[in-house]
């Protein structure tokens, strides 16, 4: 016989949200092709944290890369040395390749030597790649010879989550953590502090505990603070009690499951 009986309980969640805001930047290159370009000449270049860009709802991460203006300027491309083209890496510049059919023999062996329909007896074959010229377009300059460096800037909004489920029910945590849950207490602002006034100890220490991981981590850190977010909701359970004649057994659920 399995039944449920009235007994109702609450598993507490806190959770701490940290969003920031970080910035990189790392020089980066493209085909020159001709035309202006936007070079120092043009104005003093912004630090990275000057550069205006379009930021997100709070709390929602995105990445945003833009390139710094009046970073620009052309120069010869280092991988093919300004001459647009490089040695095929197929064939190291020779233009051919060993034939595969007949491993470079020219023939096949057997009671008589067979030449090789594939290469014609040499031994070799032409390159694919290059076509044999030896030599294929510089894929960093796209054969222009010239590249244009500039500083380009990657933006990331990202949301610091952090949480602590007191859990004495035993109840998976993957689950507890996609049930919804009642919230009781909400806090956000720029940089906020444990929520008071919780009567279960238990709760308050969980808060104490993900404020001092937060500013912790943000002690340690470059990156910019925009806003915090703490928010504690109890997830409802139930318990089931099953019953033989051998033995009682236990199952304790999330009620929106019951």
């Amino acid at each position: 016989e399995i039944y449920t009986p009235s007994l109702h309980d609450a598993l507490p969640i806190c959770t701490w949200e940290t969003y920031v805001e970080k910035r990189e930047y790392q020089w980066k290159s493209r085909p020159f092709r001709g035309g202006a370009i936007d070079s120092c000449n043009n104005g003093q270049p912004p630090s990275p944290w000057e550069v205006r860009v379009q930021a997100p709802p709070m709390f929602e991460e995105n990445t945003i890369q833009v390139p710094v203006p009046h970073t620009e300027y052309v120069q010869s491309c280092n991988n093919c040395t300004g001459h647009g083209r490089i040695q095929c890496t197929k064939c190291t510049g020779r233009g051919r390749n060993t034939c595969s059919k007949c491993n470079g023999r020219g023939y096949f062996m057997g009671e008589e030597r067979e030449r090789c329909y594939k290469c014609g007896g040499d031994g070799n074959i032409r390159c694919k790649k290059c076509q044999g010229d030896g030599m294929i377009r510089c894929d960093t300059c796209e054969g222009t010879g010239n590249i244009v460096m500039y500083i380009l800037l990657t933006v990331s909004f990202i949301n610091q989550m952090d949480y602590i489920v007191l859990n004495q029910k035993e109840i998976p945590e993957d689950l507890i953590r996609e049930a919804e849950g009642t919230t009781i207490c909400k806090q956000i602002g720029y940089r906020v502090l444990p929520p008071q006034g919780f009567f279960d100890p238990a709760v308050l220490g969980a808060c104490n505990t993900l404020y001092t991981r937060a500013e912790e981590k943000l002690g340690s850190s470059t990156d910019v603070l925009l806003q915090q977010r703490v928010t504690v909701y109890e997830i409802p359970c139930a318990r089931a009690i099953g019953r033989s004649e051998e033995h009682t057994s236990e199952l304790q659920s999330r009620s929106d499951l019951v």
